[in-house]
């Protein structure tokens, strides 16, 4: 979204704390404990 004006980035509700994932076909399962692993990390202050 770096190229999108800002007024189109405020109608579609983007902002600076967005955080995109791009998927392929890997098991969303595997994904998502990759996903809470790093988020549990984050709010322990580890460095991610």
């Amino acid at each position: 979204h770096v190229d999108m004006p800002d007024a189109e980035k405020d109608k579609r509700g983007i902002d600076e704390y967005l955080i995109r994932l791009s998927l392929g076909v890997e098991n969303y399962e595997d994904i998502e404990r990759d996903i809470i692993q790093a988020l549990d990390k984050a709010q322990i202050g580890e460095i991610v």
